[in-house]
């Protein structure tokens, strides 16, 4: 997603983390700085689903995430967002921010 300071903010995730990144452009991996991981509670049963079934939760956990972070308009905002987040994301199947 492109914010309106020209930032692009991506979030990745793995079988045990979420990564929460942003990047001046988005055809480059130049000037990347990650933000944040996030571990994600249940790796070890995640790691033993299919390709398909781990493809699903990822969507829901990615979802999950988007609502708590909103859409921050510039990087200020994504770190402040992701700090008011902080371990509230526990519910949600994540360990911590």
């Amino acid at each position: 997603m492109k914010m309106e300071d020209g930032n692009f903010l991506s979030l990745s995730v793995a079988i045990g983390t979420i990564a929460v990144f942003v990047r001046p452009r988005s055809d480059s991996m130049d000037g990347i700085a990650v933000l944040s991981e996030i571990q994600i509670l249940d790796a070890e049963r995640r790691s033993q689903l299919s390709r398909d079934e781990r493809s699903k939760e990822d969507e829901a956990l990615l979802f999950e995430l988007r609502k708590a972070i909103g859409w921050p308009k510039t990087l200020r905002e994504l770190r402040d967002s992701l700090e008011r987040t902080g371990n509230g994301m526990s519910k949600h199947g994540f360990a911590s921010i």
